[in-house]
């Protein structure tokens, strides 16, 4: 099974094949299953690239050498589909013939098993939020009980929240049911509903608009990453200063705005002059205020990044982070993910319904996959720490 992450990524593809040539890299089992899928939705590929000489061994003439696009004269997008140890050396191909992340190039998400592929298709593109990802109900994915009468605990974030982002390991919202349930606590349910890239402010709109008339017992957020490299870092292409201007639907407006020929302008809002950290806190006060109106418990977990803290960064998670370095959307977090840690835990510091847990993996190594998720190791820890704070309030 080839399991595709992400279909903002697939409409990006389509997108781009409209007025390019398409290239995948590599030629195994990855590119050919890419391919298949690529073709059930109407996308041609006119190119697979190898980082060698041996493409005149394949019957197929348009395996080519990766850098014999130096002499292509019609544009080519390229898709890469590889693992981080295989995809680290086409990217540097790639960045050596001029080419840009997501401008010139994506790379998929994918687990290859076998040829066989199956996309993971977001619900819907939701009118506030942008893209809502694979859920079993209304956006969120729900481990436990059915019955009614169930204590209910909703959970939120963002991608390190999210219940579906690694295939061969449960998110720490289903450990936490499981740590539950084995304690006692078999009348419990938890709806996670993270979204990979979600922001505390689209955590905070998804909280009042869909969590709080749920009306559930308890309300656990686990965030803090994305504000610093999605929502207020480079990577947001209107900058820092407009917390509401999420990238991934704000790039949906502007694709449809090129494909209507639209030509007014996008609004973002009123430009804020508040700090990233303060504007997480903000949004933190807020949940808990609309809360306490509710009769919720809330509960938000400043969450652990390799950039901060005392975390042993072992030698694989290395190259990646090298690679991180590379790209101009991760040079603000790399120098603004300490600073927004330590402000927001010496600004919070007295307030018992914000808890600091940037150090749970301090003096660990093996745990992150890259600067902020972790493996089913990590999510284990994230769920015992939080099982402890949480399971004197639970009836």
């Amino acid at each position: 099974m080839h399991i595709i992450k992400n279909n903002g990524i697939i409409q990006k593809i389509i997108y781009e094949s409209n007025h390019k040539k398409i290239g995948i890299c590599g030629y195994d089992k990855s590119a050919v299953a890419l391919e298949n899928f690529l073709q059930n939705v109407g996308v041609a590929v006119d190119y697979f690239l190898l980082l060698n000489n041996r493409y005149e061994e394949y019957e197929d003439k348009r395996v080519i050498n990766i850098y014999e696009l130096m002499y292509e004269l019609d544009d080519v997008f390229i898709v890469e589909p590889h693992f981080e140890r295989v995809s680290i050396k086409y990217k540097n191909a790639l960045h050596d013939l001029g080419y840009k992340e997501w401008k010139d190039f994506v790379h998929i998400f994918s687990s290859t098993i076998n040829e066989n592929v199956i996309l993971e298709n977001p619900d819907c593109i939701d009118v506030n939020l942008g893209l809502l990802w694979m859920q079993d109900e209304n956006g969120f994915t729900v481990f436990g009980s059915t019955e009614a009468d169930a204590y209910t605990i909703v959970t939120l974030g963002g991608s390190t929240t999210y219940a579906k982002w690694l295939v061969y390991a449960k998110c720490w919202s289903e450990l936490l049911y499981q740590k539950l349930y084995e304690n006692g606590k078999k009348n419990v349910r938890i709806l996670c509903g993270g979204a990979p890239a979600f922001d505390s402010t689209q955590e905070l709109i998804k909280y009042l608009r869909d969590v709080v008339p749920m009306k559930p017992d308890m309300v656990l957020s686990y965030s803090g990453v994305n504000d610093v490299v999605d929502s207020h870092g480079d990577i947001n292409i209107y900058g820092s200063g407009y917390p509401f201007a999420f990238p991934r639907l704000t790039r949906k407006l502007e694709e449809f705005k090129r494909d209507t020929q639209e030509e007014t302008p996008l609004y973002l809002g009123r430009k804020s002059e508040q700090s990233t950290e303060d504007v997480w806190i903000l949004n933190k006060k807020i949940m808990h205020y609309a809360a306490e109106e509710a009769g919720i418990i809330f509960y938000a977990f400043l969450q652990p990044m390799i950039f901060y803290g005392n975390y042993i960064v072992d030698k694989e998670v290395e190259v990646i982070l090298n690679e991180y370095r590379k790209k101009e959307h991760y040079q603000y977090a790399f120098a603004h993910m300490g600073e927004f840690c330590k402000n927001i835990i010496e600004k919070t510091n007295d307030i018992d319904y914000i808890q600091d847990f940037t150090g749970i993996f301090d003096g660990c190594s093996k745990i992150f996959l890259d600067n902020c998720h972790v493996n089913q190791w990590g999510n284990q820890i994230i769920a015992d720490k939080i099982y402890e704070f949480i399971r004197d309030d639970i009836r």
